[in-house]
């Protein structure tokens, strides 16, 4: 009985295939003969059973298969009105040759066309998404991309550059908008892990109950919400490359013990694994904040900042390099497809005067605004600049109107005018400080430097 039931099964199987089955006997005789295959020959299943193949199959090679013990993979094969698809398999028990398996693939060989067809479309499109992936997890700057020519700069990359060949980690800081990323993404291609992956994740850009989700990846099941195959992590990808950690100033303290020990140990375990995983990266880092003062507060681990700080670069802000406004007003200007365009005396007066709290970033966005609303896309005046930058012409103009620096040592006159610019505006900002540090293109460290200096009181 449980031999029938086996029959059954076997049979129900070859039955459900997509493919036509056929086996022979040595003299040719056929014994078992799947639907598929029957319908290929348009013949009834039963009606072949002990019958030779080559009633149906004049060209059959079975019996030539038989006698070399040779299969015959991939062949085609006229069948009636068609051609299929077929493989010939000798068929061994106790290593004695007892017949011979035809197995034919495609009902018609233009299945197999189409099959082929549609596995080089998809080769197309995998090769596009790595291309993409490629795209994403490369270096999209260089040093040349870094315009300026002021000492300040020619400094910062200089060293950069010099920062590159090493692979000490590598600690960017500096006001928001100076390039740090840009910084990154160059020493990257500069450095011997160019052609492996650069990896770039925003501490700040993250929510926290997320963020170690994506740097050391995670297994099946490991949360609720988890993807069922599990996802590598952004240290996993940077494997042999670089990851980049912008505003590492943010990263919660869990997270930064996680860190601290993949730095030291070389090796990763994803959320909900025990397997350790061995790494190798080089951590490019960027703040904004002073981490120092972070370290004081308890929100930044002493020991990661010495880990992330072998190598540090301190990027200048617009204000200490006024002399590159105009070299990047015009990459900016080619940027936007008008590289004829020019500005007026005025416009550029206004703009080298005006403190750029949001530095590079914010000087791109003035000038994207400028040529949109500008009435002639080839002379940006003074007046097509955006209002904060018009705004604060207004108020340092006030502030000269009321004062007399003549005759004063340049020290002293420096001072009170800087005394009454921060005080206008904390008065504007009704004594914001995060907000007035911005509007000065300073940081907030300094500015309560500054109002103890001048005894200013921010009610």
């Amino acid at each position: 009985m449980a031999t029938k039931v086996d029959a059954q099964m076997a049979e129900f199987i070859l039955d459900s295939l997509p493919s036509g089955v056929v086996f022979c006997d040595l003299q040719g005789k056929v014994l078992y003969m799947n639907k598929k295959y029957a319908d290929f020959l348009g013949i009834q299943r039963d009606d072949a059973i002990g019958r030779h193949i080559r009633e149906f199959l004049p060209q059959s090679r079975l019996l030539h298969v038989m006698k070399t013990g040779q299969p015959e993979l991939y062949q085609r094969c006229k069948c009636l009105d068609r051609e299929l698809v077929v493989n010939r398999i000798p068929v061994r028990i106790n290593n004695q040759i007892v017949g011979a398996i035809s197995h034919a693939m495609f009902r018609d060989f233009s299945e197999l066309k189409e099959l082929l067809d549609r596995l080089d479309f998809l080769q197309t499109k995998v090769d596009f998404l790595k291309s993409n992936l490629r795209s994403l997890l490369s270096a999209r700057y260089t040093f040349e991309d870094i315009k300026g020519e002021s000492r300040e700069i020619v400094e910062a990359k200089a060293l950069a550059q010099k920062y590159a060949t090493s692979d000490a980690p590598v600690l960017i800081t500096g006001p928001t908008g100076t390039g740090k990323e840009l910084f990154a993404h160059a020493i990257h291609h500069f450095s011997q892990r160019r052609d492996a992956p650069f990896v770039s994740i925003n501490c700040a850009g993250i929510p926290k109950d997320l963020i170690e989700s994506e740097l050391f990846g995670y297994t099946k099941g490991a949360f609720t919400g988890a993807a069922p195959t599990g996802k590598a992590g952004k240290i996993e990808l940077a494997h042999k490359g670089t990851l980049f950690l912008d505003e590492i100033g943010d990263l919660p303290l869990s997270a930064q013990g996680k860190l601290l020990r993949v730095l030291e140990e070389k090796t990763l375990e994803r959320i909900g694994d025990t397997q350790k995983r061995r790494i190798d990266f080089r951590l490019i880092s960027a703040t904004n904040r002073d981490l120092k003062i972070l370290i004081r507060r308890g929100e930044f681990r002493e020991d990661l900042y010495y880990r992330v700080s072998a190598l540090t670069l301190q990027l200048p802000s617009l204000r200490e390099r006024v002399e590159d406004i105009p070299v990047l007003v015009q990459h900016f200007l080619v940027q936007q497809g008008v590289p004829e365009a020019s500005l007026t005396p005025e416009a550029l007066e206004a703009m080298l005067e005006y403190p750029w709290p949001g530095n590079v970033r914010e000087l791109k966005n003035a000038v994207s605004y400028a040529v949109s609303v500008s009435d002639s896309r080839y002379l940006i005046k003074e007046k097509d600049l955006p209002p904060e930058v018009l705004q604060y012409r207004k108020e340092k103009d006030y502030l000269l109107k009321g004062n007399d620096f003549t005759g004063k040592p340049l020290s002293l006159a420096i001072a009170e005018f800087e005394k009454n610019l921060i005080t206008k505006t904390l008065e504007r900002n009704r004594g914001n400080i995060r907000k007035t540090a911005r509007d000065l293109g300073i940081s907030r460290s300094t500015l309560y430097y500054k109002l103890q200096k001048y005894d200013l009181d921010t009610e």
